[in-house]
């Protein structure tokens, strides 16, 4: 006789029980007929679900009747225990090995897919100061919200088939927790509170939010620019615990240390044209600029009439992300990694003293005038859902107008995308990619292939823009929830490289 007993949770009032859900085959595969008693079935409709999920992803389901036990509340058949069902039947039939001190929650769609289920969180939550669990896996949507657990990994699975994967010993099938806090976290600065942007502003923004790219703004007021770069740092999710280590000891740099505790408030600093450069980058007396802006916006306005040194500083910089500064006489090396946004009426004299090398890394060109957006202040900012999800509150705004809220979340998914993505690159941006890991991950669609192509060939884009356009399309793809980029990502990405606004969205 197999059995294959596999650890789970059920939520109760308050916290989570215990549960072990098992699958009982003899030798040959026959079922059990005569179950222990005491512990509840799973019921006949779970069992279904289970098995057209299993067959829908070729993973092998025994072809007779399958008995599984489990301690359930009473009625049973909870969503939440779909996954364990299925792990325990493919232990069971010899599908998979047997996965110990693991708990296993989250429900299953029919396509094999791992989908959240009410209670997972609550469930997380009662595994703190647990040491008998190991590892807990959990639907990998649910990632961006699970809490930290001291002593148990939490691993995310998109797919029943991931998990297969990673008991056969393949451990990057599954995508481990990261520490990205919710954009509700960073309250906005009351005077962002209640703005709406135009739909094809909102979506640069978000994209160069989402894939950290740097970002051009041209336009007739530079109190409209200022205002759209403010915008950027408000979608900016909050920093994680390290980002929020390092920005601190930018800050603490030759100044007394103290015991503020670090700020995970993604920062906003601005460079004016006749900036020094010890003010834009730093020297031996403190920070400069752009460590102070490290992992936040750093805005420089005016940036058609800016000296070449600072130039060559900030392509330093953008390529690099670290400058070095005399820490007592000896050279060290800082982390600065801020998201570069120029801004400037966008005359022709003035752009063409914006230099190509810098000009070349600015993947996000946005034209903004006053109609790109307004303030709604006798209203609460809409609690919508982000594009791509249906939700009671998914309605246009103002004319298809965006509230700043609604694009922060959808920034923090598309981002946590992207971080699963590239994690064995080292890097969680789509604009970090190297090219190399772009090459193997960016098939795009014939007809997108040949675009980029055509605006090679003539010129208008070069050999590094093509690259750019192809990151910025995967951060398009992952704000829509895409797996990868579609021709209509594509041609986005080129019109915003090109600075120029597509007929259709």
């Amino acid at each position: 006789m197999t059995l294959s007993p596999i650890r789970s949770l059920t939520p109760v009032t308050g916290g989570a029980r215990d549960l072990t859900i098992t699958a009982a085959l003899d030798a040959d595969h026959h079922p059990v007929h005569t179950p222990p008693p005491g512990p509840r079935h799973v019921t006949p409709e779970q069992l279904d679900r289970v098995k057209t999920a299993l067959r829908n992803t070729d993973l092998p389901y025994p072809t007779t009747p399958v008995t599984v036990e489990g301690d359930l509340p009473t009625g049973g058949g909870h969503p939440i225990h779909d996954l364990a069902v299925a792990i325990a039947v493919l232990t069971a039939a010899g599908g998979m090995p047997r996965l110990d001190d693991t708990v296993v929650v989250g429900a299953l769609g029919l396509d094999g897919s791992v989908r959240p289920a009410v209670g997972i969180r609550q469930c997380l939550l009662a595994l703190r100061n647990r040491t008998d669990v190991r590892r807990v896996i959990i639907p990998g949507a649910d990632l961006v919200t699970a809490p930290t657990l001291d002593h148990v990994a939490v691993l995310g699975a998109d797919t029943v088939a991931d998990v297969v994967a990673y008991a056969r010993g393949r451990r990057d099938a599954l995508i481990p927790a990261l520490s990205l806090p919710p954009p509700a976290a960073c309250a906005l600065p009351p005077f962002l509170d209640g703005l709406v942007l135009s739909p094809w502003v909102a979506r640069g923004l978000a994209a160069a939010a989402a894939g950290g790219h740097h970002v051009l703004l041209t336009g007739p007021d530079p109190d409209d620019r200022s205002l759209f770069a403010h915008a950027l740092t408000a979608l900016l999710p909050a920093l994680t615990d390290e980002q929020a280590f390092i920005l601190a000891e930018n800050r603490r740099y030759g100044g007394p240390a103290d015991s503020t505790p670090p700020d995970h408030l993604p920062p906003y600093r601005a460079a004016h044209r006749d900036a020094s450069l010890s003010s834009l980058i730093g020297s031996s007396r403190g920070p400069g600029a752009a460590l102070l802006a490290t992992y936040g916006v750093l805005h420089l306005p005016d940036a058609g009439g800016r000296p070449r040194e600072q130039w060559e500083e900030l392509w330093q910089l953008i390529d690099s992300r670290e400058v070095i500064l005399p820490v007592n006489g000896t050279p060290t090396f800082f982390t600065a990694d801020p998201l570069l946004v120029l801004s400037m009426e966008g005359l022709p004299s003035q752009m063409r003293q914006v230099p190509p090398m810098i000009y070349d890394r600015v993947s996000v060109r946005l034209h903004v005038t006053r109609t790109d957006h307004h303030h709604r202040p006798d209203q609460e900012p809409p609690s919508q859902e982000p594009p791509g999800q249906d939700g009671p509150d998914d309605k246009p705004l103002d004319g298809d107008m965006v509230a700043l809220p609604v694009l922060a979340r959808t920034v923090a998914a598309a981002r946590l995308r992207a971080a699963r993505r590239w994690l064995d690159t080292g890097v969680s941006t789509n604009a970090e990619v190297p090219e190399d890991a772009l090459a193997a991950g960016s098939v795009l669609p014939r007809a997108s292939c040949e675009l980029l192509d055509r605006h090679h060939r003539a010129g208008v884009l070069s050999e590094r823009g093509v690259d750019e356009v192809r990151r910025l399309a995967w951060s398009l793809a992952d704000l829509d929830a895409c797996p990868r980029p579609e021709p209509r990502h594509v041609e986005q990405a080129v019109a915003l490289r090109l600075q120029c606004r597509p007929a259709s969205r």
